[in-house]
């Protein structure tokens, strides 16, 4: 089953609705539930410092959404995805990305939200010349780790749009089973 089909194509559009009203050529892009609201809101205590306008929060329930909505100062967009499956919800998570990256033609910077911003990188990643950049981590799968020592963490990247890189990114994630 395709992971957005229960994302009906009301909410699609209305993503694409808020995704249009960030006014900026990059998207940066986390993921929020209710059990780490208290992360976020240290997450975003940092994040606000740098004045920047184009983050886009997806709320992962209603609470989450009602409290984010407090802040009143980024771009917020609510889907009641049920967290029941973890490797579900990586599937989810990647394809929503990937339907972002395509749809608005925009570089996207995925950050969690234990990842806290000190400055602004934005400029700083855009002038690299890759077209995707992230960050490393050891963990898992140990086999990948022991063929090349390290593996791209999730946690933090960006992927900088162009027509290439959007079929790239679409081809991996569907020969991953990810789409």
């Amino acid at each position: 089953m395709d992971t957005i089909t229960y994302i009906t194509k009301y909410y699609m559009d209305d993503l694409l609705n808020i995704v249009e009203k960030i006014n900026d050529n990059t998207i940066i892009l986390t993921f929020v539930d209710y059990k780490y609201i208290p992360l976020f809101d240290i997450f975003y205590s940092y994040f606000e410092k740098l004045d920047l306008k184009n983050l886009l929060v997806i709320a992962l329930d209603l609470h989450t959404y009602n409290h984010l909505h407090k802040y009143n100062k980024f771009h917020i967009f609510y889907t009641d995805y049920n967290l029941y499956n973890k490797d579900l919800f990586w599937k989810f998570r990647l394809s929503l990305i990937n339907y972002i990256f395509k749809s608005s033609m925009k570089n996207i910077i995925h950050t969690d939200i234990d990842c806290l911003w000190y400055k602004n990188i934005v400029e700083d990643i855009q002038k690299l010349e890759y077209d995707i950049t992230g960050s490393i981590a050891f963990g898992f799968p140990e086999e990948f780790v022991k063929k090349y020592g390290f593996i791209m963490c999730c946690g933090f990247y960006y992927i900088k749009y162009n027509d290439n890189r959007s079929e790239e990114h679409t081809s991996e994630l569907q020969s991953r089973q990810y789409l």
